[in-house]
């Protein structure tokens, strides 16, 4: 047996279903360790968690939707989803129609996970 240095980390060995049901029994007993009321708070931040996303934007963005929202009185998220439901809305009807909009917005990406970067300016 080869001795691990102090930085380097052990790899799992188990599967994912098998760490699926750990987990699930983890929470398990995580839940049945709590009160009630503690209970309905795990499971509010739980389904709140499905709505969060993360996604990178640019700094003035993300400032002017602070700024709005604050003069406004109303949370940034609720008005980044307004925002977001009135671009959809611009998008047009159909495929054609967002690709026409969308097409002089294109440059060619160079990562292999996408074909194209959007151009914001």
């Amino acid at each position: 047996m080869t001795k691990k240095s102090p930085g380097e980390e052990r790899r799992d060995a188990l599967d994912p279903t098998t760490a699926d049901i750990l987990q699930e029994l983890a929470e398990r007993d995580e839940q049945r360790s709590m009160t009630e009321a503690e209970r309905r708070e795990h499971k509010k931040a739980k389904e709140r968690l499905k709505r969060r996303v993360n996604w990178d934007l640019p700094v003035d963005i993300k400032e002017r939707v602070k700024a709005i929202a604050e003069e406004e009185g109303v949370p940034e998220s609720q008005l980044a989803a307004w925002l977001l439901s009135r671009g959809f809305e611009s998008l047009g009807q159909t495929d054609d129609e967002r690709r026409d909009i969308l097409m002089p917005f294109k440059s060619p990406s160079s990562s292999p996970r996408y074909d194209f970067n959007l151009s914001l300016d």
